[in-house]
């Protein structure tokens, strides 16, 4: 069964940041080593990344595979390759479905993004409700959180500059497609 939510998403907690900066420092940061790619870069802020449990990362790399594979030729499938907003952010997001050669000279921007996937046990609240806001507020058309703890489904779409007018919660078992794609469901379980 799916649910529309009656209120769009908006910006939640802040995570503690490391420090704030522009795109252009971030990544002369990361060239210098100062910092690895267990960072990302949201809204001018510097935020660790949460570690992946192993049923995280399993989770991801089945999705991973299965989209890889449905979307040969179609689009471009990332796991874990940064791209970039216009607000200052540089997101690792788990998956990323975005426009053949989207990317490949640079980092993916919103315009060339279809889907972003998270999967999320302990970041839930962060992928909901801080991620979730940044990405409505920069045009990311569509994203998915894989709540591993409910075994369900939360898609997000039409972002209004302040959230997604459009929530839909699906259970485990239960197919869906994305909106570039209405006619190739995706098993995201």
């Amino acid at each position: 069964m799916t649910m529309l939510l009656e209120q769009p998403i908006t910006r939640g907690t802040l995570p503690l940041p490391l420090m704030r900066v522009d795109l252009r420092s971030f990544d002369q940061m990361i060239a210098a080593g100062i910092f690895d790619h267990s960072v990302e870069l949201l809204d001018g802020l510097i935020l660790e990344r949460e570690v992946m449990k192993p049923l995280h990362y399993t989770r991801v790399k089945r999705m991973y595979d299965r989209l890889l594979r449905q979307f040969d030729g179609l689009a471009t499938t990332y796991c874990k390759v940064p791209i970039e907003l216009p607000s200052d952010g540089r997101p690792q997001p788990d998956i990323a479905l975005v426009k053949l050669k989207a990317g490949e000279l640079d980092y993916a921007r919103p315009e060339d993004v279809y889907l972003l996937i998270e999967a999320a046990d302990s970041s839930l609240e962060r992928d909901r409700d801080f991620k979730g806001f940044l990405y409505a507020r920069d045009g990311i058309s569509e994203y998915w959180i894989v709540d591993l703890n409910a075994e369900q489904l939360e898609v997000y779409r039409n972002p209004d500059g302040q959230g997604f007018e459009t929530r839909l919660t699906l259970k485990a078992g239960q197919l869906m497609s994305c909106l570039a794609f209405p006619d190739m469901l995706i098993d995201w379980s």
